[in-house]
């Protein structure tokens, strides 16, 4: 025979469901990716806002965040940088580009200063190198090919792995159909698209 429940009890329990509801919610929202860009816009205005001053720290949570990236990405200091063990410099770069994005989009309540000490400290920093040294290979290899060309825009980087198996006559892997990486016409600055 079970024991019938006070109104008391049924007010509490009632309470409760609604707390689990609301908090199932709260983090169905936080993790959504419908408003991925917003998110990512909104945090980096946040922690623009902030002055980090000299010798600042990571809270303890922060700390963990921080040390689960490094361990994700194979992150080793490399003079004031902390860079990915292998890969490209583009390669490099897209994932710590990557990781910043996502940290913005989703912080999982780490405190905001956590955020802009690992964003900008430690990913803004290393990012703009990365980007510095692909900007330097581009321009020594425009001058070694004699293109000459002169470079005014650039769109973001992209670097594609293809899953590639060895092709048989059955199966074939990943590609992109011919394709050329240049305009027939000038745009309206007279200029030309070049990849």
């Amino acid at each position: 025979m079970t024991k019938k429940k006070s109104k008391k009890d049924i007010k509490a329990e009632r309470k409760m469901l609604v707390s689990v509801i609301e908090k199932a919610e709260r983090s169905e929202k936080e993790n959504s990716l419908d408003d991925f860009p917003a998110l990512v816009v909104a945090n980096e205005r946040r922690i623009k806002q902030l002055n980090l001053t000299p010798g600042v720290k990571l809270s303890q949570e922060g700390e963990w965040r921080w040390r689960g990236i490094k361990e994700h990405l194979g992150l080793q200091k490399k003079g004031n940088y902390w860079l990915p063990s292998r890969g490209s410099n583009i390669y490099k770069r897209n994932q710590l580009f990557e990781i910043r994005e996502n940290l913005l989009a989703r912080p999982n309540n780490l405190p905001i200063l956590d955020i802009a000490i690992i964003v900008k400290h430690y990913l803004d920093h290393s990012l703009k190198w990365l980007e510095q040294k692909i900007e330097e290979a581009m321009q020594q290899c425009l001058k070694e090919t004699n293109w000459n060309f002169q470079i005014s825009y650039r769109q973001a980087y992209q670097y594609t792995i293809y899953d590639a198996p060895e092709t048989t006559k059955k199966s074939k892997g990943d590609f992109y159909t011919w394709h050329q990486d240049s305009g027939p016409k000038l745009n309206e600055e007279g200029q030309l698209r070049k990849l």
